[in-house]
């Protein structure tokens, strides 16, 4: 039996090598891409959040609380906006009868657990690095603490400041729910309060931002820049003029060696009087005089 299974492997050796490979390949391609992809249910929170813009970023990115990985984002949408603000449903947006009051993305966070959320809660895409994916930073916020910047206390909800905040109804989607949002684009109508997010840019595209909107001026700069080093080269007008004259430029390097070298002369004039006795001889024969006089 020994030999035979020895055989076998120096037969079919190549083979199977080749078929282990490939099979393992096959199970870690299978677990990476598609399995953790699948929403096993059990304890998942679906929390839809309105995005200004979702430019830098997809489905599949985490989602942290205080630098902690706490879900992914599931799926994104760019819906339009009705007269109250509220997201319109497909079949509606298409069929082009009511006129649009806005848009927004609306993503879908699939959070491990359910969180409570207050008044002072921040939501806030951003890149972790300047070229990382953009992912997504969750805050709760709490009952004491204050209000995030941009954001201002509704004293009419809320109390005055010192007063505690109150714990917010949060929408959240079931299963059910969320499936029909993925097929018809319909929300549960007036079921807590959907969650907004604040964008922070991609810093390249801020940058590149700002030299489009500054491009005139950027141009005049450069366009003066030019002119000048033109005008020195050429020896236009008084500066370039004197700049290149050979005989100025000659009578520039003759006065800087004179200035060397009577600073090197004074400072070998210092030394040398520093070293003398001619002054400290000078005053005791003053104060001998002086004593003797008086």
């Amino acid at each position: 039996m020994k030999a035979r299974i020895e055989q076998l492997i120096s037969r079919h050796g190549a083979l199977l090598v080749g078929m282990s490979f490939f099979n393992f390949m096959a199970f870690l391609f299978t677990y990476t891409i598609f399995l953790g992809k699948i929403d096993w249910g059990g304890s998942v929170v679906h929390l839809p959040v309105r995005l200004a813009s979702a430019e830098g970023m997809r489905s599949g990115v985490p989602v942290f609380m205080h630098g902690v990985e706490v879900g992914t984002v599931g799926s994104l949408y760019y819906v339009t906006l009705d007269e109250q603000g509220r997201p319109r449903d497909w079949a509606t947006d298409l069929a082009g009868k009511e006129r649009s009051h806005g848009q927004t993305v609306i993503a879908i966070l699939n959070l491990q657990r359910k969180l409570p959320y207050y008044p002072n809660y921040e939501i806030i895409t951003k890149y972790q690095t300047i070229l990382s994916e953009k992912v997504v930073e969750v805050l709760p916020g709490n009952s004491t603490g204050p209000m995030p910047y941009g954001k201002t206390r509704d004293v009419e909800r809320y109390g005055p400041e010192g007063t505690p905040l109150p714990q917010l109804d949060v929408m959240t989607l079931t299963s059910t729910e969320l499936s029909r949002f993925h097929l018809l684009g319909q929300l549960p109508p007036a079921r807590g309060e959907m969650l907004r997010a604040s964008n922070y840019d991609d810093p390249l595209y801020l940058i590149a931002s700002v030299i489009v909107e500054n491009r005139r001026p950027l141009k005049d700069i450069t366009g003066n820049l030019r002119d000048i080093t033109d005008k020195l080269n050429a020896g236009n007008r008084n500066i370039a003029l004197l700049v290149n004259r050979a005989r100025l430029m000659d009578g520039t390097n003759q006065f800087l060696r004179d200035v060397i070298v009577l600073t090197q002369e004074v400072r070998e004039g210092v030394e040398d009087t520093r070293e003398s006795r001619a002054a400290v001889e000078f005053l005791e024969a003053l104060l001998a005089v002086g004593g003797g006089l008086l």
